[in-house]
């Protein structure tokens, strides 16, 4: 659970898209381990116009020659096939259930619903959440993300563990680059990227909890991962701060975001839950 927030990171530099996306997924179980799966993405209205411009979402359509130009139909930079086609992502039991759209004055986006009957299947992966067009990624050969192990009983146990991929890159173990002091203006262009991205994971439990080592927990409800970086960005000193932490040295970062306003990210390498 450890390495989610380097994965966040990871997320906001594939997608490309910075501050202009937010992504809330939450879990609920059940005791006899099925449940569902709730997904809401919201990405920036300038940013969606954009690319469904570019991928020919919208715009003007060419008449006859000598015609008037007849307006083409705008459509949504959230197709619905692929919202359904979503499901292959998290799992070959995930099955879709119904979705709505959302749309804001900032944000356009959707709701979708997902079930399962056995979340051993289940697989989430921060690292990618899938932006529209995507392919789904069941069956990989090799696991990645966040698995969860369920064991039915009279008491049920739920492990979540977080898989974590091979430095293949960076320095070599032992190694320690220079820290380059952080400038204002690297600050500042850090403030305009991430402003408005939060990224969250919560699991909800229908039961009672037994017990649990859960970081975050109120109820049945336990947040894995709340990443709000508006509120962090209104920290400008304990964001040099991180800024400054040595590349890799994790046991650092997370010592500094435990009381940071605006993260939250489970503290165990697998978290337990046991539940009736």
């Amino acid at each position: 659970m450890k390495n989610l927030l380097k994965m966040v990171i990871v997320l906001v530099v594939s997608c490309g898209l910075a501050g202009c996306f937010q992504v809330d997924q939450v879990v609920t179980l059940s005791p006899n381990g099925s449940g569902t799966l709730e997904e809401t993405f919201m990405i920036s209205r300038k940013i969606a116009e954009s690319m469904a411009a570019l991928t020919g979402g919208m715009g003007e359509q060419p008449g006859a020659e000598g015609a008037d130009k007849a307006p083409k139909k705008e459509q949504s930079f959230f197709k619905d096939d692929e919202i359904r086609k979503r499901a292959e992502n998290f799992g070959t039991d995930v099955r879709f259930v119904k979705m709505e759209r959302l749309s804001n004055k900032q944000f356009e986006g959707y709701k979708a619903l997902y079930s399962f009957k056995n979340i051993n299947t289940l697989r989430l992966d921060q690292s990618n959440p899938g932006m529209p067009g995507q392919a789904g990624q069941a069956g990989e050969a090799t696991p990645k993300g966040t698995a969860f192990i369920f064991t039915p009983g009279k008491t049920a146990t739920l492990v979540v563990k977080q898989h974590k991929k091979a430095n293949t890159e960076g320095d070599a173990p032992g190694v320690v680059s220079p820290v380059k002091e952080t400038s204002a203006e690297e600050l500042a262009m850090v403030r305009q990227m991430f402003d408005g991205l939060r990224v969250s994971t919560t699991l909800i439990i229908k039961g009672k909890i037994l017990d649990s080592n859960a970081t975050h927990r109120s109820g049945s409800t336990i947040t894995m991962a709340e990443v709000d970086f508006g509120k962090i960005l209104d920290k400008p000193d304990v964001l040099a701060k991180m800024a400054a932490v040595q590349p890799g040295d994790q046991a650092a970062a997370m010592e500094m975001i435990k009381n940071l306003p605006g993260m939250k990210v489970d503290m165990n390498d697998e978290l337990r839950v046991s539940f009736r």
